[in-house]
C-alpha cells in the first residue's frame, strides 16, 4: 500500500506542477489576469473539489487492493467520488458563464442549485 502511494503521489504532484505551469504560461501570453473577490472564491473552490476528487480516487484504488468491487467500501468511495463529479460539473458550468472573451472577466454571481 506504500509503494502505491509513494509512486502516485509523484504522479499527482507533477499534474499539479503542469496545471500551475500552464496557468503562468496563459497569464503570461494574455496578461495579467486578476479574477474578481467573487471568481477567486469559486475558483478556489473548484480547485478544492478537485483535489478531493484526486484523494478520494487514491483511497479507490488501496480498496480496491483489498476488496471487490462490490464491497459496501467501494462502493461507499464510488458514490462519494460521483457526489464531488457533480460538484465539480455545477463548478465547471457555473464558471463557463462567468467567462468572457475581453481581457476582463466578467463578474461570477454565485448561483445555488
Amino acid at each position: 500500500m506504500l509503494s502505491f502511494l509513494q509512486h502516485e503521489l509523484p504522479i499527482l504532484q507533477d499534474k499539479v506542477h503542469r496545471s500551475e505551469a500552464a496557468v503562468v504560461d496563459f497569464q503570461a501570453s494574455k496578461g495579467t489576469f486578476k479574477p474578481s473577490r467573487k471568481a477567486q472564491t469559486y475558483l478556489e473552490g473548484g480547485l478544492d473539489v478537485d483535489r478531493q476528487l484526486s484523494t478520494l480516487q487514491v483511497q479507490r484504488q488501496q480498496l480496491l487492493q483489498r476488496f471487490p468491487l462490490s464491497a459496501i467500501e467501494v462502493q461507499s468511495i464510488d458514490a462519494q467520488i460521483a457526489s464531488l463529479q457533480m460538484k465539480k460539473s455545477h463548478f465547471d458550468a457555473h464558471y463557463k458563464g462567468c467567462r468572457t472573451s475581453s481581457a476582463r472577466p466578467l463578474p461570477c454571481s454565485a448561483t445555488r442549485r
